[in-house]
């Protein structure tokens, strides 16, 4: 199975006795999981619960629910509560002030019962959060099956661009491979060539000079970040192949892969070397920016 993307699309609806629930999911990337929830305030108690239900489904990215649940009845059973003791203490506080100030006491009903607390209304009927919670739970699963198969289809197509740029990376290096110990005996060749040119005026000592060519090959030797090379892109392959989320280690091994394609910049005396190890960094850009997107 291949790698999947973090960037996805999924909705569900569902119908029970007392509820219509509509789940809509979407998802984008970001390098750590960020959960973002939509639902209205008198179910806000189940967030806690969506919230650990997304964290067994996806490990990174920005991931948006928006949730509407509407019941099937809103008003079934209400009952309308009036305090009437409130009303007739406020009543009796406007009476006192009506006749201190000498003015008109035009205090009505309407007016009482828009005081907040005189009037209430309460359903007979309990809401059962835990049945509201296993339709509301399977609504969500629904939408993320739809999701993850949106986010694994944008992975695949990934994984081709990936896999491409790999390979083109895997070619620079292997032009590298040749490259290296050619890069060695162009260095003596034109060292030497310099040599002949002074020796008739100045003498030199035949055994420094190997000395000195054995030094320098050895500075710019790349054998050992070459080696490292093959290692770190086995293991991209590795990773390209798992259906695990492998976003981050990718990202980690990237950033290695460029770290080693630097040294051998900063190691080369030799054009051709440069030339590739330019090509090999834009490459490895393009890499990355792709990865980015890989959960």
């Amino acid at each position: 199975m291949p790698i999947k993307s973090m960037t996805g699309f999924g909705q569900a609806t569902s119908e029970t006795e007392d509820y219509n629930i509509s789940v809509e999911i979407s998802s984008v990337n970001k390098k750590q999981l960020d959960i973002r929830t939509g639902m209205a305030k008198e179910y806000i108690s189940l967030e806690n619960k969506v919230i650990e239900l997304v964290k067994t489904q996806v490990t990174r990215g920005t991931v948006a629910l928006l949730i509407n649940i509407s019941p099937v009845n809103d008003h079934k059973n209400t009952n309308v509560q009036v305090d009437k003791k409130m009303a007739k203490d406020i009543f009796n506080k406007f009476e006192e002030v009506s006749k201190e100030l000498n003015i008109k006491n035009d205090i009505g009903t309407a007016c009482l019962i828009s005081v907040p607390g005189i009037v209430t209304a309460t359903s007979s009927d309990d809401i059962s959060f835990d049945d509201l919670w296993e339709a509301l739970k399977e609504t969500i699963i629904k939408a993320f099956e739809k999701l993850i198969i949106m986010r694994t289809q944008e992975g695949q197509n990934l994984s081709t661009k990936l896999n491409d740029l790999l390979s083109q990376t895997q070619n620079i290096k292997s032009h590298l491979d040749a490259l290296a110990p050619k890069a060695v005996e162009e260095y003596k060749t034109k060292f030497l060539e310099r040599l002949d040119k002074i020796r008739e005026n100045v003498q030199i000592d035949d055994e420094r000079i190997q000395q000195e060519i054995a030094l320098f090959a050895d500075k710019i030797d790349i054998e050992e970040e070459l080696t490292r090379l093959d290692s770190h892109f086995n293991q991209m392959k590795q990773y390209l192949d798992s259906n695990q989320p492998v976003g981050r280690p990718m990202d980690f091994l990237c950033q290695e892969i460029l770290r080693e394609i630097n040294t051998i910049g900063s190691k080369a005396n030799n054009l051709e070397i440069t030339k590739q190890v330019l090509e090999g960094k834009a490459l490895l850009e393009s890499f990355r920016e792709q990865i980015q997107n890989v959960e």
